[in-house]
């Protein structure tokens, strides 16, 4: 097996970057350290520690006793801890075969609603250089707020809960991930470089 190259590793111990920002943030409103808030919320310290010291991947930790805990805990659910760590992006959430023409054809919607008239861009052309995270994120919170279908989102199929099959899209549907405008702003935005060591 190929050892994963230096941009590979490099880009792992980033991409839960946004995860890691989230639990401190939520340990500082709780004026709590690492060890009490793993502690207080039943979450093993040794394995949350090194998810925090980019050693180990959220995606790696078991599931039942360390990502549903920490979902908890954030007060989050627990799709958003994967997105957070980078396993998922908004247009995982979408119907793949939709999203390359429907791009412009949302923002040539969304420019006619005035509402948005600082938020958005006015040419197409910069939006579209915008990365997809941020394009889509516009799009999704256009959709919610608009209740406008601009693009297919994915859906929960018929599941089958305590034995009993029921119809998913008369009770609910799968929300979209939590997405604000700063972040939408900051996807936008492009990155400042790296200072050198």
């Amino acid at each position: 097996m190929a050892k994963p190259s230096n941009e590979v590793i490099a880009k792992l111990k980033t991409s839960q970057d946004p995860l890691i920002r989230m639990l401190y943030n939520h340990m500082a409103a709780e004026r709590l350290s690492l060890n009490g808030f793993c502690m207080r919320h039943g979450i093993s310290y040794n394995v949350l520690s090194s998810v925090v010291r980019n050693q180990r991947w959220i995606v790696h930790c078991d599931k039942e006793t360390i990502v549903v805990p920490l979902a908890e805990a954030l007060r989050v659910p627990v799709v958003t801890i994967y997105i957070k760590a980078g396993l998922l992006t908004n247009a995982d959430f979408l119907v793949p075969e939709t999203l390359d023409g429907k791009l412009e054809q949302s923002f040539e919607t969304m420019l006619l609603d005035k509402t948005l008239l600082a938020v958005i861009p006015s040419n197409k052309e910069e939006f579209m250089s915008w990365p997809l995270e941020a394009q889509t994120a516009m799009i999704l919170l256009y959709q919610s707020y608009s209740k406008k279908t601009l693009l297919d989102m994915a859906q929960i199929e018929d599941p089958v809960i305590g034995g009993q099959s029921f119809d998913v899209n008369s009770t609910m549907t799968v929300e979209p991930p939590h997405v604000t405008i700063e972040d939408v702003v900051s996807w936008s935005k492009p990155a400042d470089p790296q200072p050198k060591k």
